[in-house]
């Protein structure tokens, strides 16, 4: 979802949190939580924050699996349309391929995954998730992983709880697509793996 608007500042979920703190400890009136809880989450969509939705949408795309921009793209714009149809498109493209989401998910893959959850500074939860989703392809994937390649990933973006900036930012930014290629010519992913487009 799109940020909402408060005393003319972009303002998420994470806003919500820090009201109710400050409502909690004395330091705001009832009335100015209530204004925050009722506009910083306006409409459809996942919090505008990279919180754990946002995060796991993103890494999808990261990890081969997802068109590009499925992660960031809001909501309510016209590209959510446009990328529900050619998923569908794409999936019987794969199929009649005879394409499987286990030639996709490799380690190597996974490892560009964990690479781009250090640079989007993605929720804590990708720790439970990630090794999950593994799993479920027998591939091996632990806390040492995420520790081994965090050592040489820069955080790239500010995004909400993290910093000011929302989900639709990154979008304009240029989505995973633009982190990938930070990375790629850092040398700091496999630019060899697949992914659903290719």
């Amino acid at each position: 979802m799109l940020p909402g608007k408060v005393q003319g500042r972009d303002t998420g979920l994470d806003k919500v949190f820090e009201a109710v703190g400050r409502f909690k400890s004395g330091k705001t009136s009832e009335a100015e939580l209530t204004e925050i809880e009722c506009k910083a989450c306006p409409g459809v969509g996942s919090c505008s924050g990279m919180f754990t939705a946002n995060t796991m949408s993103n890494l999808a795309e990261a990890l081969g699996m997802a068109l590009p921009f499925y992660g960031s793209a809001p909501a309510v714009f016209a590209e959510r349309v446009w990328l529900a149809k050619q998923t569908g498109y794409k999936t019987v493209e794969l199929v009649n391929a005879g394409i499987k989401p286990r030639d996709i998910m490799t380690k190597e893959a996974f490892y560009n995954t964990i690479a781009a959850d250090m640079a989007l500074g993605g929720s804590t939860n990708t720790a439970l998730h990630i090794p999950a989703i593994a799993h479920y392809g027998d591939i091996d994937i632990t806390l040492k992983d995420f520790g081994k390649v965090s050592k040489k990933i820069p955080h790239l973006t500010s995004i909400a709880p993290a910093g000011p900036h929302h989900v639709v930012d990154f979008f304009y930014a240029g989505g995973i697509p633009a982190i990938m290629m930070e990375l790629a010519e850092s040398g700091l992913i496999n630019t060899q793996t697949m992914t659903v487009c290719g």
